[in-house]
């Protein structure tokens, strides 16, 4: 009897979980629609842009709704995971890349994305890293979900939980950042549970739910673009690419200013005042500065050019912009170096013997930064950071 009882109750959770997960067509559809409507900006871009934080299954709401409106009519730059299936932890790094790569986050929230350990992650990264962060309410009346519903977690992002998790413990002692503070409460909440493989959706929403009280979020809604277009404007105004409309408006001013000085055909308004007798002495033209980074690796002393705004180094060769050969202590891809314009940092990616910048270790998942002359250690390759300025 017990065991047709708790058959029953996996059967009822394996019906709801299929009705909150996207079929093969609804996937199809999903993956042409973003294919064809949506400009993808990732870290490797160099430009700013805000990560889309969402659940797959509303999908339709965040893109036809927000996103692909927003950057149709204004320009926004957004990275978004256009495969959000989370069937492996494969999407790990590049979450993390992109989160840590962004100017701010952009979260849709619903009862799918507050149930979601994935949406967790990329929220507890968000907060870790310090991002911008801009709520968007998908539906009102969030509730707490079911006890007995417990997702099967992949161990690497049940890994990545627990480290982004220990750094917000290690780096919230003495913030008055309200939102670091609700988050440590929220990881906290369900941190023995993930430890012990008892986590819920039930847990998961629970500590939403907490985080979003605790922080006194304000959530923004998809009705009015122009609203929601002006908080992210607020929190990071280079988001938007304006070339296209700045061009159209330039454009018609340019057919307009001809107009203004033209008088007749072959006239040309002058005021007589504006022939003056004096000359005046253009000023020198002014140099414009240009810094290069790069590093020196002290085993072989080669120098290796940092010219991308998200800078991977590691062993990993299919990876990694730098790979490191020779040196089997050194992680596949041991950390990051980002340029956010003009400031250097260095994250450490939870690699096994850790990273050191003038002798001290840092924590994982946090961007240290990084100034010229610093000293690097990837377990115990040595680099230094050198800053070149050029003038021209």
């Amino acid at each position: 009897m017990r065991i047709k009882y708790r058959s029953q109750i996996k059967e009822i959770h394996e019906k709801r979980r299929n009705a909150m997960s996207l079929t093969e067509s609804e996937k199809n559809e999903r993956s042409q629609y973003l294919e064809t409507q949506l400009k993808i900006t990732d870290c490797s871009r160099q430009k700013p842009y805000v990560f889309v934080s969402y659940a797959s299954d509303n999908w339709r709401q965040v893109f036809k709704n927000a996103v692909v409106p927003l950057q149709k009519q204004y320009g926004l730059r957004v990275y978004a995971d256009k495969a959000f299936d989370k069937v492996n932890d494969r999407w790990i790094v590049p979450m993390l890349r992109n989160v840590r790569g962004a100017d701010a986050m952009l979260v849709f929230i619903s009862q799918s994305y507050i149930e979601s350990y994935a949406c967790f992650l990329e929220l507890l990264t968000a907060v870790n890293n310090r991002k911008q962060l801009v709520f968007v309410s998908l539906e009102d009346n969030l509730h707490l979900g079911d006890t007995a519903d417990q997702p099967n977690i992949e161990r690497g992002v049940k890994s990545e939980i627990l480290n982004q998790g220990g750094n917000i413990l290690a780096n919230t002692s003495n913030t008055s950042n309200d939102l670091m503070r609700a988050m440590r409460s929220a990881y906290t909440s369900l941190s023995t549970l993930l430890l012990q493989d008892a986590l819920s959706k039930y847990d998961i929403s629970d500590a939403f739910i907490n985080f979003f009280r605790d922080a006194s979020v304000n959530k923004k809604t998809i009705q009015d673009l122009g609203a929601l277009k002006d908080t992210i404007e607020s929190v990071s105004f280079n988001v938007f690419d304006t070339q296209s409309a700045s061009a159209s408006g330039q454009g018609r001013a340019d057919l307009a200013a001809p107009a203004q000085n033209n008088v007749g055909s072959d006239a040309v308004d002058l005021d007589e005042d504006s022939c003056e007798d004096e000359t005046v002495v253009l000023s020198a033209p002014q140099s414009v500065e240009t810094v290069k980074p790069y590093l020196i690796r002290s085993s072989n002393h080669e120098q290796i050019t940092l010219d991308k705004a998200v800078f991977h180094i590691g062993k990993a060769i299919r990876h990694v912009d730098y790979c490191i050969r020779g040196n089997p202590t050194v992680s596949r891809v041991h950390a990051d170096i980002i340029n956010k314009n003009g400031q250097f940092y260095i994250v450490d990616n939870h690699s096994t013997n850790h990273t050191y910048v003038n002798g001290e270790m840092i924590p994982s998942g946090t961007e240290v930064p990084l100034s010229h002359g610093a000293k690097i250690l990837l377990s115990n390759e040595e680099f230094e950071f050198m800053l070149h300025t050029e003038s021209y």
